[in-house]
């Protein structure tokens, strides 16, 4: 194969991804601990969206497995801080005490 096809085929592998969404990519996945992990990795960014995102995601992980309940609330809570909104203590505080 020489490097023209090469790059179309690269071309048509990225055209295929590019159709999915990141939320497509997140319902596909099963394991709600890797949900916590995308979650966190939102989370640690400065992004609002971003953060907002990985509260989807947390929930999302809380619905499709009770064990990892505790962690995904720890990670609500956490990105409820960062974004700082009106009466975030309270919110977080709340999302805290579920995960104990």
């Amino acid at each position: 194969m020489n490097e023209e096809q090469l790059s179309e085929n690269f071309e048509t592998v990225i055209g295929k991804f590019r159709k999915y969404s990141l939320t497509d990519y997140i319902n596909g996945i099963k394991n709600p601990f890797y949900l916590i992990a995308i979650g966190n990795v939102l989370l640690s960014t400065q992004s609002t969206s971003c953060i907002q995102k990985g509260i989807e995601i947390f929930k999302n992980a809380i619905s499709k497995d009770e064990d990892c309940v505790p962690a995904a609330h720890y990670g609500i809570a956490m990105s409820i801080i960062k974004l700082r909104q009106q009466n975030y203590k309270e919110l977080a505080q709340k999302e805290l005490e579920k995960s104990v």
